[in-house]
């Protein structure tokens, strides 16, 4: 395999090409759980999870984490599987919010029930 196109695979599995790879931004209603949400996202297979800041929006204080995660499109269904997962381990409730290209969806323990529902809003299909 020669350099550049070694270069070219990256992210999630290491072998999967770019145009293959999802990326989510990824937030929780409580952010002393951001962590803990990145943790239970990394143990996805092929994801990778880092966590950023990002600017307050109009009429915001200060500024908020996010996770970013980026898995490949063959390994989303089972990162989506993650959510509900994680809200259901959690005491208090907690609302997630998923977002990709655009489209946003809310998971909380009142609609955490159907992965593959949650899988179809969040990639328009």
């Amino acid at each position: 395999m020669d350099a550049d196109h070694h270069s070219q695979k990256t992210a999630a599995s290491g072998n999967a090409h770019p145009d293959d790879l999802v990326e989510l931004e990824v937030e929780v209603s409580d952010p002393a759980l951001l962590s803990s949400l990145a943790r239970w996202l990394g143990r996805s297979p092929d994801t990778r999870v880092r966590r950023v800041a990002v600017p307050p929006g109009a009429g915001e204080l200060g500024a908020a984490d996010i996770v970013i995660a980026v898995v490949s499109s063959s390994a989303l269904a089972a990162l989506v599987q993650v959510i509900p997962e994680f809200i259901r381990s959690k005491r208090s409730p907690v609302v997630v919010k998923l977002r990709h290209k655009g489209r946003t969806i809310e998971v909380s323990a009142d609609n955490a029930t159907d992965a593959a529902t949650m899988l179809d809003k969040l990639t328009g299909q």
